[in-house]
C-alpha cells in the first residue's frame, strides 16, 4: 500500500524533529555538546548494526529508522560544536570544510553501502561498516576534546598583540 510505504518513510523525521528539540535542550542546558554527540553516535551505531542483522520482523526496519532518526536530529549539535571549537577568523573556513567533507560523505556512504551489499556478504557487512564509522566518529569527537570559543575579550586582547 503506497499510503503505508508513505507513512513509514516520514517516521523518521518526524522523530528527528523530536530528538532535535530534546538533544538541543538538553545539550544547552548542560553546556556540553560532545557527550550528546558521541551518546547519539555510539547508539545510531547500535541501531545500523542491528539493522543490519538477519532478523525476522520489524526489528531491523524500527532499528534503522531509529539511526536515521537521532542522525538527522544531531545535525544542530555538529554545527554547534564546531562553531564554538573555531575562532571569528577560522569559522568561515572551518565551516566550509565541514561542509565539504559531509558532502562528500554523503557521496562515498552510499556508494560504500552498494559496493559492499552486493558483495557476498551482503547487507551485513555494509551496516557493520556504518556502525564503525559511526561508533569510531563519536569516539573521535569525545577524545579530541576542544576548546571553548574565546570570549570578546580574548579576542581584542589577542587582536592588540
Amino acid at each position: 500500500d503506497i499510503q503505508t510505504v508513505g507513512l513509514l518513510c516520514a517516521l523518521p523525521y518526524v522523530g528527528a524533529v523530536v530528538f532535535m528539540l530534546l538533544l538541543g535542550r538538553n545539550s544547552d542546558q548542560t553546556g556540553d555538546c560532545r557527550w550528546h554527540i558521541c551518546g547519539v553516535c555510539l547508539a545510531g551505531a547500535i541501531g545500523f548494526y542491528i539493522s543490519g542483522r538477519p532478523v525476522a520482523g520489524p526489528v531491523p526496519v524500527i532499528a534503522l529508522m531509529f539511526s536515521t532518526a537521532i542522525f538527522i536530529g544531531i545535525t544542530p549539535l555538529m554545527w554547534s560544536y564546531a562553531s564554538r571549537l573555531l575562532s571569528a577568523r577560522q569559522a568561515p573556513v572551518g565551516l566550509a570544510l565541514l561542509n565539504t567533507i559531509g558532502a562528500i560523505g554523503g557521496f562515498f556512504g552510499p556508494t560504500m553501502m552498494g559496493v559492499t551489499s552486493a558483495s557476498a556478504t551482503g547487507r551485513a557487512t555494509s551496516s557493520m561498516l556504518v556502525a564503525l564509522a559511526t561508533a569510531l566518529g563519536g569516539l573521535i569527537i569525545v577524545t579530541a576534546g576542544g576548546r571553548r570559543k574565546p570570549t570578546a575579550d580574548t579576542l581584542m586582547k589577542a587582536d592588540k598583540a
